[in-house]
């Protein structure tokens, strides 16, 4: 199958994504991103529940999305309450063993209020 948006065979035509993804995906220990938030709303976890979205402006001029559906994730950035213009770090530091017996990513989050 083609990766052509204007392929109108193609049941994914409209809203195949060209290019690398927008969200930032924390997949190992030691991953983390930096920037000035530039939005946040409301996003969908990937169990369907809401949780914090921002997206993030970097020193690089990339703006990556962070959906913050780990629960300590969640909680953190819950906890700071960052705003537009502030400058937010997320590093994903370790994993843990969940209280349901699954691994847990483990973060810290650190906010600096904007000018």
């Amino acid at each position: 199958m083609s990766d052509d948006n204007n392929n109108t065979n193609d049941p994914w035509a409209g809203i195949r994504q060209s290019g690398p993804s927008k969200y930032f995906h924390f997949d190992e220990p030691g991953d983390s991103v930096e920037g000035v938030i530039t939005a946040k709303r409301v996003g969908m976890s990937y169990e369907r529940e809401a949780c914090p979205e921002i997206d993030i402006r970097t020193e690089a001029g990339t703006t990556s999305t962070v959906t913050a559906g780990q629960a300590q994730l969640k909680r953190l950035i819950l906890e700071a309450d960052p705003s537009v213009g502030d400058t937010i770090s997320i590093l994903y530091t370790r994993d843990e063993q969940g209280s349901r017996g699954f691994p847990m990513k483990c973060f810290t989050v650190e906010v600096e209020p904007g000018a």
